[in-house]
């Protein structure tokens, strides 16, 4: 069998790190591109006290809370958990309380856990009364 002549070997080598270097380059300019559309996002949450809690959203899930909605439930939930218990949806009733504020040029989300409704007493929120061992019998 011929061995491979050199000129092909080196053709074939240099293109090969033209590519990896091309690919690398591209995400590098990618993530550079994502970062300056979906950074400096914040959440801030105020308490019940009144004290406001800042927290950074990294780029990448700014994209992903932004682009999917039921993801940026379940976010926004998490982060709210933090500072009390959540009495109603935050996305559909908490925007229409003025829980949740929603700020595309400030980048930022404003959670209002002062006007977060007090808990009504439905099956889902009372606790189940157990039975007494004496009651069974």
């Amino acid at each position: 069998m011929a061995t491979i002549p050199t000129g092909i070997l080196t053709n074939l080598l240099s293109e090969f790190l033209i590519v990896v270097f091309g690919v690398l380059f591209a995400n590098f300019i990618k993530n550079r591109i994502d970062a300056y559309r979906f950074g400096r996002w914040t959440v801030t949450v105020y308490d019940a006290g009144g004290e406001a809690h800042e927290r950074p959203i990294s780029p990448k899930k700014a994209q992903q809370i932004l682009a999917v909605p039921e993801d940026k439930s379940v976010y926004l939930k998490g982060v709210a958990s933090a500072y009390g218990r959540l009495n109603c949806d935050l996305i559909t009733e908490g925007t229409k309380l003025g829980m949740l504020q929603e700020n595309h040029n400030a980048r930022q989300f404003v959670i209002d856990m002062r006007l977060n409704p007090k808990p009504t007493d439905t099956p889902a929120t009372v606790a189940p009364s157990v039975p007494v061992v004496a009651d069974v019998l």
